[in-house]
């Protein structure tokens, strides 16, 4: 069975895990986006740590989904990817084509 499929499946049958996972949705897809950002652009945590002014540290955290990004360390991951996070209801989403979108 697909990882995909457990989840479908654990969440229809439990409703207790369905509302924990929704809490925690915006992490996942936030360390699922910066995650793979980072690898399209062929960094390592170090490299984009250092590109983006911020502590390795933060990169790592933000990776392994422990803690929340401010706005601010979003806006400089972004800018060190050349990426823009869009967060709308249907999630969170990462891309360079909306990078270099006209405003």
């Amino acid at each position: 069975m697909r990882h995909e499929d457990a989840l479908r499946e654990r969440m229809k049958s439990d409703p207790e895990f369905r509302r924990i996972w929704q809490e925690r949705r915006p992490q996942f897809e936030i360390r699922r986006a910066l995650i793979a950002a980072r690898l399209e652009a062929g960094m390592t945590q170090e490299e984009l740590a250092a590109a983006a002014g911020v502590p390795r540290s933060t990169i790592t955290r933000l990776e392994a989904g422990e803690g929340n990004p401010t706005l601010a360390t979003l806006q400089k991951l972004a800018g060190a990817l050349n990426i823009q996070f869009t967060i709308d209801g249907e999630g969170i989403q990462a891309g360079r084509e909306l990078a270099h979108s006209e405003p």
